[in-house]
């Protein structure tokens, strides 16, 4: 036995039921915090809505920033691309058709579409 084990015994640990609730308490006091300060914020926006707090006192997020003019912009003006004549005489690529792998669904429906006598 090394020492440290050897006076483990006259050493009091909380239990675990102890640090729950102490966990607990720790949680009620930051929800209560969290409660008042979001009752004092609605309390703000009421009183600003009835007119109590002049609202030019107040400082918005908005207002910190000094306004500035908009700059102007120049327009850029459009020029068009000559299009190419290669281009424009050559067909549009169409899509190139596979035939249905053996044995799949899609050959036994072309199959039987084909086979079926039809009546016209």
């Amino acid at each position: 036995m090394s020492k440290n084990q050897q006076f483990q015994k006259f050493i009091t640990y909380k239990s675990n039921a102890a640090k729950k609730e102490q966990f607990k308490q720790e949680k009620r006091a930051a929800k209560k915090e969290r409660a008042v300060a979001i009752e004092k914020r609605f309390e703000e926006k009421r009183q600003a809505k009835s007119g109590v707090i002049n609202r030019e006192s107040v400082e918005t997020p908005k207002e910190k920033f000094s306004r500035t003019e908009p700059k102007t912009v120049k327009p850029v003006p459009k020029i068009q691309q000559p299009i190419k004549e290669s281009i424009q005489s050559k067909p549009a690529a169409k899509k190139a058709i596979r035939p249905p792998k053996p044995g799949s669904l899609e050959e036994k429906k072309l199959l039987a579409g084909i086979s079926a006598p039809q009546n016209c």
